[in-house]
């Protein structure tokens, strides 16, 4: 009788990758490349195995080759000294060294944004048998922001108070200077601090801008307004609590919208195990929303409007008819969690259908809470801010190096430049937006 194990079939044991990878070598254009020639022997000679051939240049054969090391590597100099024995006159090697140099800063703001506190990388030079101190990893980074950082976001922040679009959010931070100052406050006058991105738009550019401080989102994006100098109203689109939505006079500045997928889907998700029936329905008709949006993600703004109104109009019409038909049929309590999340839907009913009357209005505002994430993985690693102040610095370089993110653009590479020419950055900082960045080094690979 056959056992189990001769019924199985029989496959061939699949060969360990050793030398794979998602990414290869053209992948890696920033890194240098090292030509090493061929030994003893030059195209043009006789080939020694048959005598009769010439060797001729073939295909170069590409490898990749990684190393590792602390975020800092420092390098010692000494400089040789001679001194005259009768006047004491002294020469010594008039070489200049910088001590920071560009990429050791450029390196700290990285791993500083992405998630590595400032104890954790003075632990990691330490173990690596390169200490170096916690302040002065912080007065490192300050430097770029001195130097760089705030001229470069100023710039930013001109260009993306114009923008058609805003998407908004905030989340919730710790600044300890704050947290001090209000225990000496009354409670109801005490403040939270929070993290507000905002994503705004510069022609085919992204720009996502952070403000860390003790005030709402609503607070922090109202003064921007303020600057701007376009008359024709932006899209703000938010989440519908009372401290991001437009108030009084800001409707005269922008249209609000309200997220229909992040917020009014999640209404009906979070009931769908205690109302199956009637949370399937509009869960449905809203996947049906999102089906369209996909079809119609690469058309122009009016024409993607114009295919929303004929598309997606019937199933917002569907969805309202719906909510209506049980609330007037005494279906559905209104105090239940179902009645709840239906009245939100009634009560945002401009907002959540505002992309069917305004054109490049997102069904949503997942851009601006996906750039919050990167606040709460810093926000997990390092806690909080010690002041209002390395909240600003830090808030500032967030939003230079996500915005080189979000544009393809090396971050790193981007900072050096700009530290190497800082004194031109200063002078007329329009000229080193990272797009500038990326169109010279497109045109120094094209030569």
């Amino acid at each position: 009788m056959a056992t189990v194990a001769e019924n199985q079939p029989q496959t061939k044991p699949k060969k360990p990758r050793t030398n794979g990878g998602k990414y290869g070598f053209d992948d890696y254009s920033s890194a240098s490349i090292t030509i090493h020639d061929v030994e003893g022997v030059s195209a043009g000679d006789i080939c020694p195995c048959c005598e009769l051939g010439k060797y001729y240049p073939g295909e170069d054969r590409k490898q990749l080759e990684f190393t590792g090391g602390p975020i800092l590597t420092p390098k010692r100099h000494i400089k040789k000294t001679l001194r005259c024995n009768r006047c004491g006159h002294e020469v010594f090697n008039l070489k200049k060294i910088i001590k920071w140099q560009p990429q050791a800063r450029s390196a700290l703001v990285i791993h500083k944004i992405y998630g590595t506190p400032w104890y954790r990388m003075a632990r990691i030079q330490k173990l690596c048998g390169i200490p170096v101190g916690i302040s002065t990893l912080y007065e490192q980074v300050k430097v770029v922001w001195e130097e760089v950082g705030q001229c470069i976001v100023s710039e930013l922040y001109k260009l993306g108070i114009e923008s058609p679009l805003f998407c908004t959010d905030d989340t919730g931070m710790k600044i300890l200077s704050v947290l001090k100052a209000n225990e000496l406050l009354p409670e109801s006058d005490q403040r939270a601090c929070h993290t507000t991105a905002i994503c705004t738009l510069s022609g085919d550019f992204k720009i996502i801008l952070y403000i860390t401080a003790n005030q709402y989102c609503r607070e922090n994006w109202v003064p921007l307004l303020e600057k701007r100098k376009s008359k024709n109203k932006a899209v703000m689109m938010t989440d519908a609590s009372n401290q991001s939505l437009p108030k009084g006079d800001d409707s005269n500045k922008v249209i609000s919208a309200v997220c229909l997928g992040g917020h009014g889907r999640r209404k009906f998700k979070d009931l769908e195990h205690y109302y199956p029936e009637e949370c399937n329905y509009f869960l449905e008709l809203i996947s049906k929303l999102y089906e369209n949006e996909a079809r119609f993600k690469d058309e122009e703004p009016r024409q993607r409007l114009k295919s929303h109104q004929k598309q997606s109009g019937p199933i917002i019409g569907s969805i309202f008819a719906m909510i209506k038909k049980l609330f007037d049929e005494k279906l559905v309590e209104p105090n239940s969690d179902l009645g709840k999340a239906m009245k939100y839907w009634l009560n945002h009913k401009k907002g959540l259908t505002a992309f069917l009357r305004v054109a490049g209005v997102p069904l949503d505002n997942n851009w601006a809470e996906n750039a919050l994430r990167i606040m709460a993985v810093y926000r997990n690693g390092s806690l909080f801010f010690k002041t209002i102040q390395s909240a600003l610095i830090m808030s500032d370089l967030f939003s230079l190096v996500v915005t080189c993110e979000s544009n393809g653009i090396n971050a790193f590479a981007y900072l050096n430049w700009l530290q190497i020419n800082w004194k031109q950055v200063q002078a007329e900082p329009h000229r080193f937006l990272p797009w500038h960045f990326k169109n010279e080094t497109e045109d120094i690979m094209a030569a």
